[in-house]
């Protein structure tokens, strides 16, 4: 994961600390932190970005905590595993059609030369 990003807020939505101000993908809202704070954690995609949000409990005081990371190399192998599917569905047809042709003259073809029937 080459770009991630932690924020952590208390309860009341104030920001304590952010790691990555300057990518800040991931805008949390009100509505949001009350979403992790009622499910205690909370899973989701913005745009290619995976964000986990969890509601954790220090010194008797609650925090949200999000994180999100954006899995350049898993996109990558998507990416690669795409194109080879692709490529193996366009042989396996071009096959498939060759061997009909082939098979179908085959079936066609009388068996017998010299017979006259």
């Amino acid at each position: 994961m080459n770009e991630v990003e932690v924020a952590i807020y208390d309860t009341s939505f104030d920001l304590l600390y952010h790691d990555a101000v300057n990518i800040d993908v991931v805008k949390e809202t009100k509505p949001m932190l009350d979403k992790i704070i009622q499910q205690k954690e909370l899973q989701f995609y913005q745009k290619d970005w995976q964000v986990v949000g969890l509601k954790y409990k220090f010194q008797e005081k609650n925090y949200v905590i999000t994180a999100a990371a954006y899995d350049e190399y898993g996109y990558k192998k998507l990416q690669n595993l795409r194109q080879n599917i692709i490529i193996v569905f366009i042989i396996s047809i071009l096959f498939i059609y060759i061997a009909g042709r082939f098979f179908s003259k085959k079936a066609f073809e009388p068996r017998c030369r010299q017979c006259k029937h």
